[in-house]
């Protein structure tokens, strides 16, 4: 059921007025739903600019975990086969000591390096500028 609750304009009113008017006059799924994807588009902007600044530091976060992790499984290989010289992620795979499911390549999908000296195990991104032996390295 509608209620005309908007008095219809008069020609009299300014051009603006009268188009303002018969909007407001419209049944609920015209200007309401209007209204309503507005509304909902500027809040998922909102969202965005408040959660962007913290995506650089999570990616930054998950390539820290990934390289504990290449460094764990560099360490067991090691242990296990003293011999067996300083391994790949993709010995490690094949070997069983890193989870194919598991994150092989950075935030920024490039690969971890890994040296070895000895007992010491460096496993290194290239961080977010994607260069090795910069500032933003991450190891």
């Amino acid at each position: 059921m509608w209620i005309d609750i908007v008095p219809e304009p008069s020609p009299s009113e300014p051009t603006e007025w009268r188009l303002l008017q018969k909007l407001l006059a419209l049944p609920i799924q015209y200007w309401q739903w209007t209204l309503a994807v507005a509304l909902t588009t500027i809040g998922c902007l909102g969202l965005a600019i408040v959660t962007m600044p913290t995506y650089g530091p999570s990616r930054i976060k998950d390539t820290e975990i990934g390289v504990q992790a290449v460094r764990g499984a560099t360490t067991m290989y090691l242990a296990e086969t003293p011999n067996g010289g300083c391994p790949t992620v993709n010995t490690l795979i094949a070997g069983d000591y890193l989870d194919e499911d598991k994150s092989t390549t950075d935030a920024w999908d490039n690969p971890f390096t890994i040296a070895c000296e000895g007992t010491r195990v460096t496993v290194t991104s290239a961080g977010p500028d994607e260069t090795f032996g910069t500032d933003d390295d991450i190891h």
